[in-house]
């Protein structure tokens, strides 16, 4: 069965439609949405796949799904906002307490029951729960448009703030993920390892299992990609394979 592609992707960006579509065929994606916003405008808005396990009703530009970890930008900035508003400070917020790595991961991953949510992620219950670091349910347009208003500066976040929360504030070993971090203020900055692009000051979050979302204040960049295939990490071969097209063809 051919896999159904729908949306729209500038010509000149062809590579990213290319690479969304080799992401189904060699890469084992089953359902997915791609968005970028470049200065503002829609560039890449693709759609591909299927949302239900029979294969029977195609993925839309707004399916919605569990975006993981994805979400904690959208909170944060929730967080960030009441500090830009003299709510609170910085420090009403931030967490210095002991850290027990084997109870921090504990937490991590069976709270809530089942191994990062395995066999409750589909539910109703799960869908009302209000656990907004793992259970936030978006689109590829929602997160690239969040990303988006990020970089009018201003609208969302104050540019200081902003540029405050998107640089590393923690790095080192992770005991959850069990390997070396860079945090920034609820948001993740590029590393290395993890890069969101080739530009340094880029910020986003990735979630478990590949959904992404990020921006590249350079470029002028929002991104957004979420999926209902996941694998179990944050950076996949599948995410991957977009960024790299789109970088190459900007």
């Amino acid at each position: 069965m051919d896999t159904p592609i729908a949306g729209h992707c500038r010509p000149e960006l062809d590579a990213v439609r290319r690479a969304f579509a080799a992401n189904f065929a060699e890469r084992g994606e089953v359902g997915a949405a791609v968005c970028v916003i470049v200065g503002g405008e829609v560039v890449v808005d693709l759609s591909g796949g299927w949302a239900d396990e029979a294969r029977t009703r195609p993925w839309a530009c707004d399916t919605l799904v569990d975006v993981y970890s994805a979400g904690k930008a959208v909170v944060s900035t929730l967080a960030l906002r009441l500090v830009d508003d003299d709510s609170v400070t910085l420090d009403t917020v931030r967490y210095e307490g002991p850290e027990d790595d084997a109870l921090m991961n504990a937490l991590a991953h069976f709270n809530p029951p089942g191994y990062s949510s395995i066999g409750v992620v589909n539910t109703t219950r799960w869908r009302e729960a209000q656990v907004p670091s793992t259970n936030g349910h978006g689109s590829a347009r929602g997160l690239a448009r969040f990303y988006a208003a990020l970089l009018e500066p201003g609208r969302l976040l104050s540019p200081d703030l902003l540029e405050l929360a998107s640089r590393p504030h923690s790095v080192g070993p992770c005991p959850v993920l069990g390997e070396e971090v860079a945090f920034g203020l609820g948001f993740t900055p590029t590393t290395p390892r993890r890069p969101l692009g080739p530009n340094p000051r880029s910020f986003g979050h990735f979630g478990t299992g590949g959904a992404l979302g990020f921006a590249d204040p350079d470029a002028g960049v929002a991104f957004g990609y979420v999926m209902n295939h996941v694998v179990p990490r944050w950076q996949s071969s599948r995410n991957r394979a977009l960024v790299d097209a789109l970088y190459a063809s900007l």
